[in-house]
């Protein structure tokens, strides 16, 4: 409804920067869904950099020496795995490949070693039972001691991204929905993703691994018959590029495989995408080093995961595990 925009949009503009002097104290999260090196959870031997615009490729030293190109490479979304590099007539060139047998020399200018590695990791079920849980999914969120009421004299803590809160109580107010999370904190309710796995679809077995992905509140889990072991948030598909939904059972996956596109005027290229499972022709869940933008629709279709989140399932599921997609 429009008053809920509006005081989304009012909450929103209220969120305070973490690092301000002013920030007020308080800890109301169960946890924090964070881990420090995710890079450590990447497949080995790789080294992502974004070749920034479009470039000369070369094949060998000799035609960089010869200024002999075979082709160009480049752009917003284009990625590449960096191996080594060689000093070639004063500048230093990397030796990068992409797609599956494409590789050359780029000069070191034309290089961004800049991944996004999120850390967010995930949460076992088990150890909150009984709770009503979800996750902050953005930047920083305002704690406080009433709902609905916006102002300095109500701000009592602020959580921060990817934490974990329970909600005690819920409640709706001119139109928003609060959530109390202690006993004098309340968050809104537009900033955070509920943890509700839902039931077993017919079909899977009682006994079987599945893979749940809920569209709506943009969260993973993964069950094993009816006990949910493992959450956490995702990132699906945008409007216009939706995320393929139903029961499927997977056809491959890869540690690391190249993904590249063209839809909608938007051009991707990525090199060694990390643990990707093929559940429908070109949909798959992976994950994902060029954003942390986990619990917002932000994808081509697939199902993105963070580092740490998408090594876990890679590893925890079986080639065939059921993956049902729904909102």
């Amino acid at each position: 409804s429009k008053m809920l925009a509006v005081a989304a949009a009012q909450e929103r503009s209220k969120i305070l920067d973490p690092s301000s002097s002013n920030n007020p104290s308080g800890d109301y999260a169960t946890d924090s869904l964070t881990i420090p090196n995710p890079q450590d959870y990447l497949p080995p031997n790789v080294e992502y950099a974004n070749v920034m615009h479009r470039t000369p490729v070369y094949s060998s030293v000799e035609a960089i020496q010869a200024n002999s190109p075979f082709t160009r490479h480049g752009g917003v979304d284009v990625w590449v795995n960096v191996s080594h590099s060689q000093a070639v007539g004063g500048q230093t060139y990397y030796y990068v490949t992409w797609g599956w047998a494409n590789s050359g020399w780029i000069v070191a200018d034309a290089l961004s070693f800049t991944p996004i590695l999120s850390g967010l990791s995930g949460v076992n079920l088990q150890n909150y039972v009984d709770q009503d849980l979800a996750v902050v999914y953005v930047g920083a969120l305002n704690v406080r001691s009433s709902p609905g009421i916006l102002s300095q004299d109500t701000l009592v803590g602020q959580l921060r991204k990817y934490d974990l809160i329970s909600i005690l109580e819920e409640r709706s107010v001119d139109g928003s929905v609060w959530f109390r999370i202690d006993h004098d904190g309340w968050v809104h309710g537009n900033f955070v993703r509920r943890l509700h796995p839902g039931s077993r679809p017919g079909g899977v077995g009682s006994n079987e691994k599945w893979i749940e992905v809920n569209l709506t509140e943009q969260t993973f889990f993964a069950h094993e018959g009816d006990v949910t072991v493992f959450a956490t948030l995702t990132s699906t598909g945008t409007p216009g590029r939706e995320t393929l939904t139903g029961l499927y059972r997977p056809w491959t996956r890869f540690q690391s495989s190249p993904m590249r596109g063209y839809d909608f005027g938007l051009f991707y290229d990525y090199a060694d995408v990390p643990w990707i499972t093929y559940y429908s022709g070109a949909y798959a869940y992976h994950g994902v080093y060029w954003h942390d933008n986990y619990g917002t629709r932000q994808s081509a279709g697939c199902i993105n995961l963070s580092p740490y989140a998408a090594h876990w399932v890679f590893q925890w599921a079986e080639p065939d595990t059921w993956v049902w997609v729904h909102y």
